[in-house]
């Protein structure tokens, strides 16, 4: 049900919020920002961001922000920040404060350590050198030239046609999800979409729409393979340690949605799923999916 107070079902047009599978579409934009000289992967945070703190900017680079090696903290590191502090409205320097003085877990490039405040800083950066709010690079760069029409970043308060509620299951019994300002997720899981938009999306990674071949091999290449299979914006198969097809993913979880984008370049089918509940095993599915379709 897209809403389940009036027993509203769910159709191919309903709009999910998608959660992480944001990430893939903040990586393009820097990834775009690179083959137009405007950033450069290994430039660090302090090259574009000069009033970020010095010790920490000097030693993030962008190619950490991505690959999530830069150290930085994530949101549960932040105490009372979620289910608390996320339905309150931040401004950017808001954000920033949360972590952007706070030490860092590891010297970047050294680990892997999953971090939203990495993204939301990447989108942050973007704004910072083209002059663009995030939305608008969105809806400029990728959105618009793909014919996503009903793809957004679009706040609580907007009305959003074929918009889905959001649920949590608790006991056995279902509850509408809590609510969250979309400025805390800036960059890391603040986009609205279909399953025909993300297809889209999709579909034009194989192609040089979006990117040209060179970057959209470097987003799907694993950046430190014996720590974990991130690469930028998405998990990639190591053959290593899958075997199989190859594949490439990215699982979003936000209050009262659960979402997949998996994809397999050898013979592209493509598998979306997205829902309006939280805590759906999203990830597994995939795989079951996977059997069905590949044989493996």
């Amino acid at each position: 049900m897209a809403n389940r107070e009036w027993a509203v079902p769910n159709t191919i047009d309903t709009c999910f919020r998608v959660a992480s599978v944001t990430k893939p579409f903040t990586a393009t934009l820097v990834l775009q920002a690179v083959e137009q000289g405007l950033l450069q992967l290994d430039g660090r945070v302090s090259d574009y961001l000069t009033d970020y703190p010095r010790a920490e900017g000097e030693q993030i680079r962008i190619h950490n922000l991505l690959s999530h090696t830069s150290g930085l903290i994530d949101y549960p590191d932040v105490a009372d920040f979620e289910y608390r502090g996320e339905r309150l409205r931040h401004s950017r320097t808001e954000m920033l404060a949360l972590f952007a003085e706070r030490p860092l877990r590891f010297t970047p490039g050294t680990d892997y350590r999953y971090s939203n405040f990495g993204y939301f800083l990447l989108g942050h950066l973007l704004e910072r050198i083209t002059g663009k709010d995030h939305a608008s690079l969105l809806q400029q760069r990728i959105f618009g030239p793909l014919g996503m029409n009903h793809t957004s970043v679009a706040e609580n308060k907007q009305l959003v046609k074929h918009r889905a509620a959001g649920y949590y299951p608790q006991d056995g019994t279902m509850y509408n999800a809590l609510p969250f300002d979309t400025s805390v997720v800036m960059g890391a899981g603040d986009i609205l979409s279909t399953a025909e938009d993300l297809l889209l999306y999709d579909q034009a990674m194989y192609v040089d729409k979006l990117l040209t071949e060179r970057s959209r091999k470097l987003m799907f290449t694993a950046q430190l393979p014996k720590r974990d299979n991130y690469a930028y914006g998405w998990y990639v198969r190591l053959p290593e340690k899958h075997p199989g097809p190859d594949w490439a993913r990215h699982s979003g979880s936000i209050n009262g949605f659960s979402s997949l984008l998996l994809r397999f370049p050898e013979t592209r089918h493509t598998v979306v799923l997205l829902c309006n509940m939280h805590g759906v095993k999203t990830i597994a599915i995939g795989d079951e999916i996977k059997q069905i379709v590949l044989g493996g």
